[in-house]
């Protein structure tokens, strides 16, 4: 079976939560050197123009999983598992699905931020650094992290029939 892939940007595009937060796209050495796809900037953290704003790293979703998975295996693994727990995830859409709670969770962040920004000045820790299944599990089970997590799987279902994928799926297979 062959999966279904789109680029980001027309992902955040087609998503009204997501489409109206400033965005900026990283390059591909950012997410080498970082070692991560995407993140929520706020002027707490990084001064980048002094507004918060979603990086993301702008790639076909196939590609953008295979990356995920390649620099954050485990990190990867609990996002999936996560969102198996709320949603039958088809394998082939699974790395539209990856992507798109990899935005709206960044989203999740930015609209806390706006709500909140007090509780990002103390409370950001960089992640995981050792990369261990327990230690990504310690990082995901963090309050920030959990509500931008919870904010994204309220939001998925919704914007997976905003992007109409069950169509799309018809279309390849006839």
């Amino acid at each position: 079976m062959r999966s279904i892939s789109s680029r980001i940007s027309v992902l955040r595009e087609s998503i009204p939560e997501v489409n109206t937060i400033p965005f900026r796209y990283i390059t591909p050495d950012e997410v080498r050197e970082k070692g991560r796809l995407s993140s929520c900037a706020t002027p707490t953290r990084e001064d980048y123009g002094g507004k918060a704003h979603i990086k993301l790293y702008d790639a076909n979703t196939d590609n953008f999983y295979e990356i995920a998975r390649a620099n954050d295996p485990c990190g990867t693994k609990c996002i999936m598992e996560l969102i198996k727990s709320r949603m039958d995830v088809p394998e082939d859409i699974e790395a539209i699905i990856f992507a798109v709670f990899c935005l709206l969770h960044e989203a999740g962040h930015y609209y806390d931020y706006q709500k909140d920004p007090e509780k990002y000045k103390s409370n950001y820790v960089e992640a995981c650094p050792n990369g261990t299944l327990e230690d990504t599990e310690a990082y995901r089970n963090r309050p920030l992290e959990k509500g931008a997590d919870e904010y994204a799987l309220e939001r998925l279902a919704d914007a997976l029939k905003i992007l109409n994928l069950e169509m799309i799926r018809q279309r390849l297979s006839e």
